[in-house]
């Protein structure tokens, strides 16, 4: 097992199976349903991108962007190097750390954080949004998908996620056993929330904020 909170290394294997079989094509909908924020000349950091499958939707957009993948699972990385095909257009590149891996100076126009916050405890949470806000460009976009829960959420839906947690909680070790609200952290970087798109009866959430 991990010693290391928050490293899917020891999943990364069937991490996208696994997302798959429970929830088909939806969580990847749910993001990409967010790239058509993107344009020409951005600077894009993606942080906890996982497998890397996002970074050949970014291909199909076909716009000349440039692209930090910060990832603190070296097996996640690995992975994402290994189905990343040469795109004239768009640069990657490809950085192993956590959120302290972003250089003091960064700026970028958009900022990618899916199913990444729900990892979490509020306060490391404050730390790392922080560290995304103030690496924003002013007028940058934060794009995040994620779970989401409400007392009125089907039964189903709430049996589902306590399940997920329970199993990445033993396997990866993250920092909680169940969903926070990381909305009302953000709330505290007043951020301008643009768009916000649910899918999955709302179980997923996708959304734009601006600096």
């Amino acid at each position: 097992m991990n010693k290391t909170k928050n490293n899917f290394n020891s999943v990364a294997w069937c991490y996208d199976f696994l997302s798959s079989i429970t929830f088909g094509n939806k969580i990847r909908k749910s993001q990409i349903i967010l790239l058509n924020q993107l344009k020409n000349n951005d600077r894009v950091l993606i942080i906890g991108g996982g497998t890397g499958w996002i970074i050949n939707e970014l291909f199909k957009l076909k716009k000349t962007v440039t692209i930090d993948y910060l990832e603190i699972s070296k097996a996640m990385l690995s992975k994402a190097k290994s189905i990343t095909p040469v795109y004239p257009d768009v640069v990657v590149n490809f950085i192993h750390g956590d959120e302290n891996s972003i250089g003091e100076m960064a700026a970028y126009d958009i900022v990618i954080a899916c199913y990444f916050f729900d990892q979490f405890q509020p306060i490391r949470l404050e730390y790392i949004i922080s560290k995304l806000v103030g690496a924003l460009k002013l007028g940058g976009k934060l794009l995040v998908a994620d779970f989401n829960l409400s007392s009125t959420s089907p039964t189903n839906h709430k049996v589902l996620v306590k399940i997920m947690y329970l199993f990445f909680h033993i396997t990866c070790r993250i920092e909680v056993k169940r969903l926070i609200k990381f909305q009302e952290v953000l709330e505290d970087f007043h951020l301008i929330q643009e768009d916000s798109f649910s899918t999955c009866n709302g179980l997923m959430l996708s959304e734009v904020y601006s600096k």
